[in-house]
Order: structure tokens, then sequence, then C-alpha cells
């Protein structure tokens, strides 16, 4: 008997923030551990978070690139469990009430699929993405363990698909497609390397031609694209294997063992109720008003796909010529300033490839922000050096718009930390200034109360009524 797979992938994202999801401590990638941290991330008795609005933004410009549809309210809800890496014993999270619904991505592939998008492309169907809070990370030594908090209350988009991917090739493509969007969009930097992508594959194979599902078996925190096609070439061979034998599957949490090329397994029959949903009490709903959706809607960018698409359309361009250029959105857009003017653009396009990159290659000189963020553009300074055959400079972006803010001359002193933390106006995403937390004013790493003095936080006014979005 012939089997097939069918795979569902739960794509964890680090949103593109300066800060955390509750607290003002700063969102970073290799500060010594635990020095990133406050009574808040670390879940201490008396705290209560506050939502992170740039967050919010993201999330819903998301669900807007990946063809979702954001809900009139969304609610934040508590899912317990008991993990050192989770310092509350809880992670607040989306169940029952997403920021977004629905959606599809749409990829190239040339291998068989189940889903086709409006375009003619292979495409994958999602369920739903929700916003949630990461936790630490675990250290294993020889005779201890420890864990850094730095990462605990990042924000963390995840994105769960439908049950449409059936190969590892498949799953890879719509991996890859799905994080061109997310970084075209401006919505992660989607750092593999920096543990900012993070993967959860739900497996099952069932008979060809059959419409019901197999044991669900799931293959938790892979940390990398070719890591999922291994684990999953891996599981379904292993899958297959114990059914074609008269072995039964029972749906199972497994781990994958890079070194050892094999999947392991951790626990049992792990359902939602086993979590013990219930809507966090200390946040109130989200409401999304007309003139808030409105400013996330201005920062939709043009998919990567349709983009490449069109430079072969309008252009008449090679498949390779218009991948690179969609890859490089400032290199693309310094071509469609110049494709205009010329009777031939493959002719452009040939010189920008070849002769331009050559030369910029030689002299080291490369636009600051040759990554593919479109919004709220920062111009460059003129290179008459470096474009003189064009006679005009490459206009391009920051990766942010506030980082190109000067910073602030004068730290606040670390007895004003635990009031910037509690208080909405003070987050950088949140305040007027739009003034990043200065590094030096960051306190040192935690310490218990009986030696240090904080100062008291303040009481936060309570409302009555869902909150309107954003808080």
């Amino acid at each position: 008997m012939d089997y097939e797979a069918v795979i569902g992938l739960e794509t964890h994202v680090q949103l593109k923030t300066r800060s955390k999801m509750w607290c003002g401590c700063a969102n970073a990638f290799g500060a010594p551990p635990n020095t990133l941290v406050c009574p808040v991330c670390l879940g201490l008795p008396g705290t209560l978070p506050v939502p992170n609005e740039e967050a919010l933004r993201l999330t819903a410009l998301a669900g807007l690139l990946l063809n979702a549809t954001l809900p009139p309210r969304a609610r934040f809800d508590r899912k317990s469990y008991f993990y050192p890496d989770m310092p509350k014993n809880y992670q607040i999270t989306q169940y029952d009430q997403p920021s977004t619904v629905g959606g599809y991505v749409e990829f190239e592939y040339d291998g068989p699929c189940r889903q086709r998008g409006p375009n003619g492309f292979p495409m994958v169907r999602l369920t739903r993405a929700h916003l949630e809070e990461d936790v630490g990370k675990s250290f294993h030594f020889e005779r201890h363990s420890g864990v850094d908090f730095n990462r605990a209350g990042v924000p963390l988009l995840e994105i769960v698909s439908e049950p449409d991917i059936s190969s590892p090739d498949m799953a890879h493509a719509y991996l890859t497609a799905l994080k061109e969007i997310l970084v075209h969009g401006g919505v992660s930097d989607c750092d593999m390397e920096k543990g900012q992508v993070r993967c959860d594959v739900n497996v099952s194979v069932r008979p060809v031609g059959h419409a019901e599902l197999g044991a669900k078996i799931e293959i938790k925190n892979l940390n990398s694209f070719s890591a999922v096609r291994r684990a999953l070439e891996y599981e379904i061979a292993r899958q297959i294997a114990v059914l074609r034998r008269g072995g039964r599957l029972v749906q199972s949490t497994r781990r994958w063992d890079e070194a050892a090329g094999v999947t392991e397994e951790m626990r049992t029959k792990e359902e939602a109720h086993d979590y013990r949903y219930f809507p966090d009490p200390d946040l109130m709903p989200l409401e999304p008003g007309a003139d808030w959706l409105a400013e996330v809607r201005s920062r939709v960018v043009e998919l990567p796909l349709a983009r490449k698409r069109r430079f072969m359309r309008d252009y008449g361009l090679p498949a390779g010529d218009a991948e690179v250029f969609k890859n490089d959105v400032a290199l693309g857009d310094y071509f469609e300033r110049l494709a205009p003017r010329a009777r031939q653009p493959k002719a452009v396009a040939n010189w920008i490839l070849n002769n331009l990159l050559a030369r910029l290659a030689e002299t080291e000189e490369k636009p600051e922000a040759r990554g593919p963020q479109r919004k709220r553009p920062h111009p460059l300074p003129a290179r008459p050096s470096v474009w003189p055959a064009c006679g005009s400079s490459l206009t391009t972006c920051w990766n942010w718009w506030d980082w190109s803010r000067p910073a602030r001359s004068a730290a606040p002193a670390p007895s004003a930390f635990l009031t910037r933390c509690s208080t909405p106006a003070s987050r950088p995403e949140a305040s007027s200034s739009d003034s990043a937390w200065p590094r030096s004013a960051m306190p040192p790493p935690w310490k218990p109360f009986a030696t240090r003095s904080w100062p008291p936080i303040p009481a936060r006014p309570r409302t009555t009524g869902p909150a309107r979005w954003p808080p």
C-alpha cells in the first residue's frame, strides 16, 4: 500500500520591535545573560503587562501581507505550562480570538500540490496568525543547567498553516516564501542565526486516496529550514515503516536530533485542554479603529512574488534577473528608475548586475539599507564616484525609521526604570518623542529585593469595557 504525507507548519517569528512585548526592556540579541530583564518580564509579583503598540501594528501588517482577515476584536489568553524558561508559569498568547484569521501564501514550486492560489501558483492556506511572547533560553552544561531570560517577553508571531503541504521540499519552498514576505514587509528580520524564526512541524501519513488524517506527530523547535526538510524526510519514512509492519501510531510530540539525524519522542497525547487556556485578566480586549487600520494598510508593500512577475512581464527580464531584483529591493528600485528611459531594459539590467555590482564590490561602497524594507524612505547622499553612468543616487531606506532619529544625550536615572516599564507613554513605541531607551540607563543584572531598592510601581487606572486598539 502506498502512503502520502500530510504536513502543517507552525512558524514562530520574532517581530521587529525595539522593546519587548509587555515591558520597556530592549529587544536585542547578543547581550550578556539576564541583563535585558526587569520585574515585568521576570514575572515577579505585583507587575502588570503593558502591550507594545508597534507589535500590534506589525501583527496586523503581517495579516494584510498574508491575505488574512483582521477581526474587529482580539483578546489575549494565558496558556499554563511549567517549564524553567517560562518565569510566570504561563505564556500570554491568543487562543480563540486571534489578531488575524485565515489567509494564504502563494509561492513558486514545481512539484505536486493540493491547492492553487488566485494567480495559479501553488498555495498553502493559513489558519491564523496570533501574537504571543517568547520564552527564555535554556543552556545545559556538564553538571548543571542555566536559563537566560533576555529573550523572555520578546513579541512573537505564530503563523499556523492548514495541512496543505505534501512533501519536505514543498515545506521548504513555503517557508522560504513566507520568510521573504515578512522580511520585505518589514515585519521581522527573520535572522535564523539569531533564532528569530523557529518552526514546529505537524505531520501524519495516510493511504493514498483516503481523506481521513492519520495520527498527528509534532516535531518541536526546528531552527532552520533545512532541518525542517531533513526532519520531515526521516519522520515520514519512520511512520510509513511503522504502518507497514502492522504497528499503530499515537499522537505525540517529538524532538529532532540533528547530530543523529533522528526524531525522539518527548511526550504523548497533548491537547489544548492540557494548557488550561483562559482570558488574561490584566489585559483588555483589543478593537482596532478605522484610523489605526488605515495607518497599518499604508505600510503594505508589493509582495516578492508579484514583484518578480511584474519585472518579467513589464520589462521582459528573465527569471534569474527578476529574482535578483526581487531579493534586493534597493537594487530593483534603482533599476526601475532607469528602465523607463531605456529602449532596452534588459541592457540596463545587464549593466547593473554585471558592471555596477562589480564596481560596488571593488569600492566596498554598498547602500546602508540593502535590506528589503521600503517604508519610511531615508535618502542616501549622492555617490557620483559610484553612479557615474546614471547621474543619480540610489534612494533607499533604513530598517526602521526611528533608528535614524538622534539618541537622547542624557540617560534617565535607573531609579526611573520601573516607572518607564510600567507606564504606556514611556515605551519607545508609544512615546510622543519616540526616543529609544538609552543602553546606559538599563539596570545591572537583577538582584534580590533584599539587596536592591526598587521604586514602587505606580497604580494604573482601571477602566471598564473593552479597550480601544491602540491601548
